[in-house]
């Protein structure tokens, strides 16, 4: 359950997502109509109630619901701030068929998750309810579209529960507290000046909150929660006829309240000349500026309208290639920057140009923003850039349509969500693949140049938002920001000047060498390949999509393997090496001339292994084995994306030494890294005398070991298919050395009970974190056992800190264990609180641990484990990903391949008596870490 906020818009954004922009408006002819989905059943119920109904089987026997209310905190009254926002808490805290308590524990007992799969969120002007439910057990179909029934109609809002939530929605309001939420506040009252927007944020106000009283919840659910102001969205395998005869039973039943409906809608009226906003705070972890080009918000149901918003697609594509470009210049004044359109609230969309400036430049950061938005309004774009554009587009759209049949049905019903309150057209993939390959050719240069023109014209209406930190820099006067953005648009330009090589990964490919399939596990199905160089290649074909081939290798070693001193070169050199390009392609040239494939290669040096991972679609696959062949066997280093690396590093350093989150989380680093520079924070003396040739030499030490790597390649390929490719280019790997064994630690966790309070921060917030370690003794049960101890302890966890007590939004519980080179196990706890309740919550999470220690629990909650980890891995294998890590797990670690296959008997096998002995092993005499964060005052 969440308050949906605006805190995105001023975010640092590097990649801005493209909703569909509004055209013109203007009555249009039927034929210029897009159509809508001819798989989706709509209709309205005699009630009102619209409803849209899709089957879809992925993932198989799985149903998802939305609950659309069409009110959110644009309609409160000035003495209801927050208060839509209150009531969708409500739902979750009793119905009139699911008591207090017994719906979130009911839903769980089905196999859907509260976080994941059961929640909510309130907007500004919306609320909606969302529910994802496997359908193994007899009667879950049946009883999701009831509990969706029950919150339409059926909330009881018991007095003592409208109490106990209160104290949550605090907490909530709390966590939202900080310096971006300082000058969020700032910025809304200039962005949305005028506008009921601007005080109806929907988590609402302290003062409101504390205030509510149960009439008023009942009143405005009352009145707002009618059948005529809501929808129904069920997507799921499940045959429509179902669909249908349930939404109509439970949800087309319900009574229409006397008297009409009258809901207003609330606009924002953009206009006037260039406005500035800046915000500045002590605490703010990082420096963003960025022009915003508000719009009224019109149709888009027109296949005109979809052009448009292909062609400000194709602009923003080709902004960003540029932006990225002048970002790799250490002398530029950005450290990132990016271009687009978003809906951020129903009535407005607005373009978007957002620029990460480094300490001291967010002038000259926004100058650089608008003197390339003039440059492309001035000159429009090259046809080299729009073909690689397009060549983007096409590619995106054929890879969701190939795998359109295994499009997740939760991403299918948000669309529709979109459609309901947003007017988001919903044509179909197999529409939308036509209307990409019709339109993107007829798209030329002056289409994009007319939409440029859009982000040329900043004394109409146009916003400066800057969000600085501040400190040791000197914070600009919105007078001399907007002189930058006219000093940006003023400047003597010449037309862009974009390489237009044709450059290739690889020109001379190397002969086959040997490669030959060894083994065959036909339970799973999976093959292996030996080639010459001692490399070693699993393979598993799938059709869980149509068109997707994903890639892993693992190597053992990693930083344990690099010396203390290489150790701050060994952290930056994957990131340096991604930012240099490859042989003889810097990144930029890297780029271009991977514009319209679905190759994608990144490698990780991590505690005790180096590896990477890839995907591509079929079509591509040669290209990814060129590009890993390329990575390991000619990476590239360049000097200057060491030193946009540093700085980025160091601006990460500089907003954690700001921030209270971030001093507390790099202080929690430093006391359980224990010494270890592995693990500790890196510091700016360290990241600053990193050398080139220092990354280079420890990425070639841990990378040219070819003896014990092990690639992992699932999807839709053949056998014979990654041989071959194998042959030609991982078995041409040179060879190097023999395999290498983990060495024994050198730095253990810190022992005994170690606690500290961190002290940062001016709002009365606080943060608990609680690490339990020791050792371990790895098995495949033993490793089973403990991340389903981990389960129980954040359900209790969450029932007496949230739910009982009112002492937190969010509490999260997790475990992970090490083989190598010690055994050892670590159990973790965290959530945000109240610093004048931190005495009383720590008590109760030891009393929960102390339980857990000290008997069984009752067996609804080994069932509700039971169901979750059911309902995960009967989606899970349905993934490539899940089979892709699994077996690289397995291989890794000498475990039959049989074993994954069985993991349902683990399940089966579990009970409260074997989750009792694992709390006795892992929740009392141990190594015991603990930090709090406290304000200073």
């Amino acid at each position: 359950m969440e308050s949906k906020t605006l805190r995105i818009v001023f975010a640092t954004l590097f990649t801005l997502l493209l909703v569909l922009p509004i055209a013109a408006g203007g009555r249009s002819e039927p034929e210029d109509l897009l159509p809508f989905h001819d798989q989706i059943e709509r209709g309205t119920f005699a009630n009102g109630m619209e409803y849209f109904l899709l089957n879809h089987g992925h993932p198989e026997n799985r149903v998802v619901l939305r609950l659309v209310v069409n009110a959110g905190s644009i309609l409160e009254t000035d003495d209801q701030l927050g208060l839509a926002h209150y009531l969708e808490h409500m739902a979750f805290n009793g119905t009139e068929l699911f008591g207090e308590d017994e719906l979130v524990g009911f839903l769980e007992s089905l196999g859907a998750g509260f976080g994941p799969d059961v929640n909510a969120y309130t907007s500004f002007d919306e609320t909606v309810y969302q529910l994802d439910v496997p359908l193994e057990q007899d009667g879950a179909l049946e009883t999701a579209f009831r509990v969706m029934q029950q919150w339409a109609e059926a909330i009881t809002f018991e007095p003592e529960a409208v109490e106990r939530e209160r104290g949550v929605i605090v907490e909530e309001w709390r966590s939202g507290r900080g310096a971006g939420r300082r000058m969020f506040d700032q910025h809304s009252r200039v962005l949305f000046a005028g506008s009921r927007y601007a005080d109806r944020l929907p988590i609402g106000t302290l003062e409101a909150i504390q205030s509510f009283e149960r009439d008023d919840l009942v009143a405005f659910y009352q009145q707002w929660y009618r059948p005529d102001n809501m929808a129904i969205i069920a997507v799921g395998d499940v045959p429509l006829e179902q669909l249908r005869e349930l939404a109509e039973r439970e949800l087309g039943a319900i009574e229409v309240p006397s008297g009409r409906l009258r809901r207003r809608s609330y606009r924002v009226r953009p206009g006037g000349d260039l406005q500035v906003s800046v915000a500045s705070d002590p605490e703010a972890s990082g420096n963003s500026v960025g022009l915003y080009f508000p719009q009224v918000a019109e149709r888009q149901d027109r296949r005109s309208d979809y052009r448009a918003a292909l062609i400000e697609g194709l602009y923003a594509t080709i902004l960003n290639e540029r932006l990225r470009e002048l970002a790799r210049d250490p002398q530029a004044p950005i450290l990132g920057a990016g271009v687009g359109a978003a809906r951020f609230i129903r009535p407005l969309d607005i373009r978007v140009a957002t620029a990460v400036a480094k300490e001291g430049q967010s002038t000259a950061a926004l100058e650089l923003l608008a003197r390339e938005l003039q440059r492309a309004a001035q000159f429009g774009v090259t046809a080299a850039e729009l073909d690689r554009a397009r060549a983007r587009f096409l590619q995106s759209i054929e890879e969701v349509y190939v795998n359109r049949d295994t499009r997740q049905m939760a991403a299918l019903a948000d669309e529709l969500v979109r459609h309901w309150t947003e007017g988001e057209p919903v044509p179909g993939i197999e529409a939308e693949f036509e209307l990409y390959r019709t339109i993107l050719p007829q798209i030329t240069p002056e289409d994009l140049r007319e939409v440029a023109q859009r982000f040329a014209e900043p004394e109409d209406g146009a916003f400066v938002l800057a969000s600085l930190r501040s400190g040791d820099q000197t914070i600009p006067t919105e007078a001399e920001f907007a002189a930058a953005v006219r000093a940006g648009y003023a400047t003597q330009l010449v037309g862009p000047v974009g390489a237009e090589d044709d450059a290739t990964v690889m020109t001379d490919l190397p002969e086959p060498r040997g490669a030959q399939l060894v083994a065959y596990n036909e339970a799973v199905d999976v093959s292996e390949i030996a080639l010459e160089n001692g490399v070693r290649v699993l393979v598993k074909p799938t059709d869980f999509s149509e068109d997707e081939v994903l890639v892993s290798l693992y190597s053992p070693g990693g930083l344990a393997l690099v010396d203390d001193a290489d150790v701050p070169a060994a952290r930056l050199a994957t990131r340096v090496g991604a930012q240099s390009g490859v042989a003889q392609l810097d990144a930029a040239a890297l780029e271009r001339a991977l514009a319209g494939t679905s190759s994608s290669v990144s490698l990780f040096l991590g505690r005790n292994s180096e590896g990477l991972s890839a995907s591509s679609r079929v079509q591509d696959l040669e290209l990814t084995f060129q590009l890993i062949h390329q990575h390991l066997s000619e990476p590239r280093f360049d000097q200057r994306a060491l030193q946009r690396v540093v700085e980025q590093e160091l601006e990460g350093v500089r907003g954690a030494l700001a921030s209270p989150e971030g001093r507390y989380g790099r202080r929690f680093q430093e006391l359980y890294a224990n010494g270890d520079p592995r693990l500790a924070p890196l510091t700016p003396e360290q990241l600053q005398a990193v050398r080139l040739e220092d990354v280079a030499r420890v990425h070639a030490q841990r990378f040219s070991e070819r003896s014990d790597m092990l690639f992992t390649v699932v999807g839709s390929v053949t056998v014979e298919q990654v041989r071959e490719l194998a042959a030609r280019y991982l078995a041409t790997l040179p060879p190097a050395g023999d395999p290498e064994e983990i060495p024994p630690a050198r730095y253990l966790p810190p022992t005994g009970s170690l606690s500290e309070v961190v002290r940062a921060g001016s709002e009365e917030v606080a943060q608990y974190s609680l690490v339990l370690h020791g050792d371990y003794s790895w098995s495949r049960r033993e490793n089973y056992l403990l991340a389903s101890l981990a389960t129980l302890l954040e359900t209790r966890l969450r029932e007496e800190l949230r739910e009982a007590a009112g002492g937190t939004y969010s509490v999260g519980a997790g475990s992970w264990r090490f083989r190598e080179p010690d055994q050892l196990a670590f159990v973790s706890l965290g959530f945000g609180l109240d610093p004048a309740r931190i005495d009383e919550l720590q008590a109760r999470v030891q009393a929960v641990v102390d339980e857990l220690v000290a008997a069984p629990v009752s067996p609804d909650y080994v069932e509700r484990i039971q169901a979750g980890q059911r309902s995960q891995y009967n989606e899970d294998l349905q993934s490539n990903a899940y089979w892709l890590s699994i077996v690289e797990f397995s291989a890794r670690h000498g475990r039959d391949l049989n074993d994954i296959t069985a993991y349902g008997q683990l399940i089966d096998s579990l009970d409260a008596v074997a989750l009792h002995r694992t709390a006795q092993r892992y929740l009392q005499d141990r190594n015991r870490l603990e930090v709090v964060l406290l304000p200073e005052a």
